[in-house]
Parts: C-alpha cells; structure tokens; sequence
C-alpha cells in the first residue's frame, strides 16, 4: 500500500490533535491551501511539507516512514515491516 502525501498531512495533523486551521496558522498559509493538500488537488511543495514537519515536530524522516499506529488500525497494515 502507498500513501499519498495527502493523507500523511492529514493522519499527522490528527494524530497531533490540530485542526486544518491551527496547522494552516502555524505554516503560514491559508487554511483553503491546507484543505486543498489533505484532498490531493495541490501538492505541497518541499519548503510547505518542512513548514508542516516543523508545525507538527516531525522530521521529514518521521513524516514519510510508518505512520502512528492508532492510525494504522483503521486500515490495510499490510506493508508495516516489523521493527
């Protein structure tokens, strides 16, 4: 299974408990950009994917590696390779 950008944003923006606006705040874009990233009609660039590491304290290590696990649950944990 792939995940997209766009739902990476999205899982770690609720994974953390922020809103599409506190996270639009503190990348400093409009919360219609973030909406626009989480359903895939724009892609971030690089420098907006860092803004959102930095909002959410991720590196972008984290945020492209396996995703939380309570988050996982939800669907196909088909690829997570055991640590």
């Amino acid at each position: 299974m792939t995940i997209e950008i766009c739902d990476r944003i999205t899982v770690w923006r609720e994974f953390h408990g922020m809103s599409n606006a506190e996270l639009a705040r503190a990348c400093g874009v409009s919360t219609p950009a973030v909406s626009q990233w989480e359903l895939g009609q724009v892609v971030p660039t690089m420098d907006s994917i860092q803004a959102i590491c930095d909002a959410l304290v991720l590196t972008m290590e984290e945020f492209f590696g396996p995703l939380p696990l309570p988050i996982l649950g939800k669907g196909d944990s088909s690829d997570i390779q055991a640590a």
